[in-house]
């Protein structure tokens, strides 16, 4: 795979990661499970941002080490790929019910956008599911400076 589309598979997952780090950081009744996601999820971010910036930094494409390029695309595929799963499912989780455009529910609406929808298991095993995305991802670095 071409540095150009992990680039763009890369953008896809920084706004995804985005959008949950909005949504966790303005959620009310943040338990410890809550911050170490919203951790994990900056830590992801940024170590994504970090990729694309040499991605993109680089003046062709003959420039990039092609060692870990094919498992950096791996897991940062913008389709299929493990990381992009992840934070798509937890995207659904958070994203606002139906009912919340509707007249009269604008005031449960704000409720909703302002608490988290998950139990404190659910929350742990995602950020579990997290960290170990970010932990195949450095490995994938790690080798690749080796």
């Amino acid at each position: 795979m071409d540095p150009l589309s992990i680039s763009a598979g890369i953008l896809t997952l920084l706004h995804a990661a985005n959008k949950i780090i909005h949504f966790t950081s303005s959620a009310k009744g943040a338990t410890s499970a809550i911050s170490a996601l919203l951790a994990e999820m900056k830590s992801l971010r940024n170590m994504l941002e970090s990729i694309y910036q040499v991605l993109a930094s680089s003046d062709s494409p003959e420039t990039i080490p092609a060692t870990g390029l094919d498992e950096i695309a791996a897991l940062c595929n913008s389709e299929d790929g493990p990381i992009i799963k992840e934070l798509n499912s937890l995207q659904e989780i958070l994203r606002l019910p139906d009912w919340a455009g509707q007249d009269g529910s604008r005031r449960k609406a704000l409720i909703y956008s302002l608490t988290w929808p998950l139990k404190e298991g659910d929350t742990k095993k995602i950020l579990e599911r997290i960290v170990r995305l970010k932990q195949d991802l450095q490995l994938v670095l790690a080798a690749k400076n080796s």
